[in-house]
């Protein structure tokens, strides 16, 4: 193919967002599959995007329902992982970087710690 592919021949061919995901991850997920696909992914510093937290779950912090989501997509991209030296960090890395988040939610919001600890045996056996 000599020509960079439109959108709608990239979305005729990979197929749409896993609907699985729910929220959270789900753009992570789809740019994982372009790339395995053999597209390029690009960086466009100039690009701005808005995001409003929180118009997913309807609340400005975090939430039982996000907490529990957020950590189950998580592990579920990392599973897509085959490489095990990048899994491996990539596990590491990911639950070293929130050690002091889930330590203050253990003593000031018990009821996240709960929904985190759900969220990953969901991910684990989905």
């Amino acid at each position: 193919m000599n020509e960079c592919p439109n959108t709608k021949y990239i979305l005729n061919k990979i197929d749409f967002l896993d609907e699985s995901y729910f929220m959270y991850v789900e753009d992570l997920d789809y740019s994982y599959k372009v790339w395995k696909s053999g597209y390029k992914l690009y960086h466009i510093p100039t690009s701005k995007v808005w995001h409003k937290v929180g118009a997913s779950s309807g609340e400005d912090e975090v939430s039982e329902f996000s907490a529990y989501w957020m950590m189950r997509n998580n592990i579920r991209i990392r599973k897509k992982i085959k490489n095990k030296i990048k899994f491996f960090t990539s596990f590491l890395f990911f639950y070293l970087s929130r050690i002091y988040t889930l330590s203050k939610w253990a003593i000031l919001r018990p009821k996240i710690v709960k929904s985190l600890l759900v969220g990953i045996k969901d991910g684990i056996y989905s």
